[in-house]
């Protein structure tokens, strides 16, 4: 039910053509222009800019959010057009399920975890950057982060110290993927760093040493 309420505050712009905003149509450019030169993401868009050529200065990975699927799918039939249309509501999608995961393993609690999924598929802060038509870097990012964050916990849950250097090494991958989708990706670093102290503010509350020390 929590999945179909996530996809429902996220479609309603279905019904427009185009893109929501004049971003998407020039990231749609680029786009087609990769896809036209063999998935070569261009450094500059001929299409435009006067009298020089505007720099592609996005990173590539904001791109590759529908190129990749699009590598598969187009021997289906499916558009990239429709993919950039609609990618964004997976990501959604993976929004809630990310948080439903996260704090069901901090707090151990099912129903928590239910609760967080159910704030995020009801955030309108969320749903305004990952609904259909909306292709923003800062739509792909929030998955990355919750993944960096939930491996973060699990450093902290760990005593095997081969365990914690691969959580810490999965942990910083995906939080560096989120530089690699949005070009505001400090702000997710920001929020890293800030949810790791949380988290040894919470060890340090219900009086777990092995958690705070690890």
């Amino acid at each position: 039910a929590t999945l179909i309420i996530t996809v429902y505050f996220r479609t309603p712009l279905l019904k427009y053509q185009g893109f929501y905003e004049p971003d998407g149509f020039y990231h749609f450019s680029v786009i087609r222009a990769a896809v036209n030169d063999g998935f070569i993401i261009p450094k500059y868009l001929v299409l435009s800019g006067w009298p020089a050529h505007t720099y592609t200065g996005e990173p590539h990975g904001l791109y590759w959010v529908t190129l990749a699927p699009y590598f598969f799918l187009r021997f289906f039939g499916v558009s990239y057009y429709t993919i950039m249309r609609l990618i964004p509501v997976l990501f959604g999608i993976f929004d809630v399920i990310g948080a439903y995961y996260l704090v069901r393993y901090l707090g151990k609690s099912r129903l928590l975890g239910l609760l967080a999924m159910l704030f995020v598929a009801l955030s309108m802060g969320d749903a305004a950057r990952t609904s259909a038509l909306i292709y923003r870097g800062d739509g792909f990012v929030t998955i990355f982060l919750i993944i960096a964050l939930f491996f973060a916990i699990k450093i902290a849950k760990t005593n095997d110290k081969n365990a914690k250097l691969k959580y810490a090494l999965l942990s910083g991958f995906f939080l560096s993927v989120c530089n690699f989708v949005w070009n505001g990706a400090p702000f997710a670093t920001a929020t890293y760093v800030v949810a790791f102290f949380f988290i040894a503010a919470y060890a340090f509350v219900i009086a777990d040493r092995k958690m705070l020390k690890n």
